[in-house]
């Protein structure tokens, strides 16, 4: 909102939906628990704890992005720092200065500051293991990992079996990556979807 309070709404098995009263800048949201950054920069997490997800370590972020039970984020200094279920992508992250970071179901991805993508965690599909292209974005989806390259391009790794690694061709500016579908938002502002749509998440209205 505006004044910078957040709302969340649908189903609400462990509190994840009773907001603290604070202002935030941003908000993640994971498996029955949910993080924002609050005015300081350090972030809150209300919600199921059942792997010390809402232990937070008092860092100050630029970002953070949430997986099942874990959440990682970009330290203003650009380390990395996660917390939560620890062999599900909650500790063993790299050293080194990053970008972006975004997570997938037990795992975790981090943009570089050279371009370059490392993945950690549990996964066993192949979404811990990235191409080596540059890229300037990328997105962690449950089992598959989508990333926009210096050359504009859309390039996918990880269960690719539902088609959500499929590029249509077109420019993103931005990605989400999904269980297994992905969309793209383009400079005009139009989305586009692919892989699986059997629930219409890729019929964009």
């Amino acid at each position: 909102r505006e004044d910078g309070s957040a709302e969340c709404w649908g189903y609400d098995s462990n509190g994840q939906n009773t907001v603290p009263a604070d202002r935030y800048h941003a908000v993640s949201v994971g498996y029955t628990f949910n993080c924002g950054l609050l005015d300081d920069d350090t972030a809150e997490c209300w919600g199921s704890n059942y792997y010390g997800q809402l232990s937070e370590p008092g860092t100050t972020f630029e970002q953070i992005d949430l997986g099942y039970y874990h959440v990682c984020g970009v330290a203003l200094d650009g380390t990395l720092d996660c917390w939560g279920y620890g062999s599900g992508g909650g500790s063993g992250q790299p050293a080194g200065a990053y970008v972006e970071v975004s997570s997938g179901d037990n795992y975790s991805c981090a943009l570089a500051v050279d371009g370059s993508v490392d993945c950690w965690g549990n996964e066993p599909y192949g979404a811990m293991n990235p191409p080596g292209d540059v890229f300037v974005t990328i997105d962690a989806g449950a089992h598959h990992a989508c990333g926009i390259t210096d050359l504009g391009d859309v390039v996918c790794w990880g269960s690719c079996g539902s088609g959500q690694c499929t590029w249509p061709g077109a420019e993103f500016v931005s990605l989400a990556a999904g269980k297994e579908h992905t969309c793209g938002l383009t400079a005009n502002g139009a989305v586009e979807c692919w892989g699986s749509n059997s629930y219409g998440q890729c019929s964009v209205p």
